[in-house]
């Protein structure tokens, strides 16, 4: 049963990470305004594993690679009015 304590930790570890980064995003993402300046977050870049680089137009940046900003990447025409 020991043999198995360093699989699990490791799995915790990742998991608990995983939310930390998430959570870490979407206080970044703040709904779409950048907390300092409060300006719109306005998409500059997208890399190769999907990440997408926001800026305020102020200097302020953020990648956000979680889904905390999904209303922001649908089409203006599918969403609901």
């Amino acid at each position: 049963m020991i043999e198995y304590v360093p699989g699990i930790v490791m799995i915790a570890v990742a998991i608990a990470g995983g939310a930390w980064q998430r959570n870490n995003e979407k206080r970044a993402w703040n709904n779409g305004v950048c907390a300092d300046s409060g300006q719109p977050w306005k998409c500059f870049d997208m890399d190769l594993q999907g990440g997408r680089g926001y800026s305020d137009g102020c200097g302020h940046r953020t990648w956000i690679s979680y889904a905390v900003d999904r209303t922001a990447n649908i089409p203006i025409s599918n969403k609901q009015r």
